[in-house]
Formats: C-alpha cells, sequence, structure tokens
C-alpha cells in the first residue's frame, strides 16, 4: 500500500514544478516532521490532533513543503470505491431500457438528486407540479 501511494504522490507533486523533490528529501522531512512531533506530544498539556497541529502551526510552514502536500492529498483521497459504486447503481436505476434517449444534462441533475437528494421538508409536491405545468407543452395533458 505504502508504494502505491508513493507513486500516487510522486504523480501529483510532478505536476507542480516547485515540488520536484526527490524520495529521499521527502523523508528527509518525514524524519524531521517525526521528531519535532514526538518532542510536542510528550507535552503534558498537548491535547490537539497531530494532523491539525502538523497543518496549522506555523513550524511547519517552512522546509516541510512536500510533506505538507502529501497530506493534503492524503485527506483527499477517498478511503474505499463505495462512493463510485453508489453512482453507478444511481445510473442503472436512472437509466433504464425506456430512459435509454435521455440527454446529457438531464442525466446529470437526476444523478445529483438520486445521490445528493433533497430534504423532504423542502420539497413541495405544488411547487413541482406548477414548474412541470408550466415548463411543459400543456396540450399533452
Amino acid at each position: 500500500m505504502e508504494m502505491k501511494r508513493w507513486r500516487l504522490s510522486q504523480y501529483y507533486l510532478s505536476k507542480d514544478p516547485k515540488f520536484s523533490f526527490e524520495k529521499d528529501v521527502i523523508l528527509i522531512e518525514w524524519h524531521n516532521m517525526k521528531v519535532h512531533l514526538h518532542e510536542v506530544l510528550k507535552r503534558d498539556n498537548f491535547n490537539m490532533d497531530p494532523l491539525i497541529y502538523v497543518l496549522t502551526d506555523s513550524y511547519f510552514e517552512n522546509g516541510y513543503e512536500g510533506i505538507i502536500e502529501l497530506i493534503n492529498i492524503e485527506t483527499a483521497l477517498p478511503s474505499s470505491n463505495a462512493e463510485v459504486e453508489r453512482g453507478f447503481s444511481a445510473l442503472n436505476r436512472i437509466k433504464a431500457l425506456l430512459r435509454n434517449s435521455m440527454c446529457t444534462g438531464r442525466l446529470d441533475d437526476l444523478m445529483a438528486i438520486s445521490l445528493n437528494g433533497q430534504e423532504p421538508k423542502e420539497w413541495s409536491p405544488v411547487d413541482s407540479f406548477n414548474y412541470w405545468f408550466t415548463v411543459n407543452n400543456i396540450r399533452y395533458m
């Protein structure tokens, strides 16, 4: 797993020229950060999440750019593919055989509604009907 994360970090860090670090430089940053964190965590009054401490403390502003960027990448990565699978299930529900000629825009809208939903207390059937009635041609009613 660590090798996959390293390759992924190399890919993202190589996109920005200021992060053209080599593995050794990032390992040195990592070691120095661990030493500093160990000293801070030994304090009796330290009661902050170490990740929040690293991201907010001014000590890590200079000399730890690669590690901070890796942390930002890591926190943005999904921990599983459940969200993707949920999207495919919603797509299969929405774009059934009878709806295969649906345009992309409407499909995107229906997917967003299906995945994110709307609060039931915010939905009004009267408003929905009035919108549908004004947008659609009434001669087909």
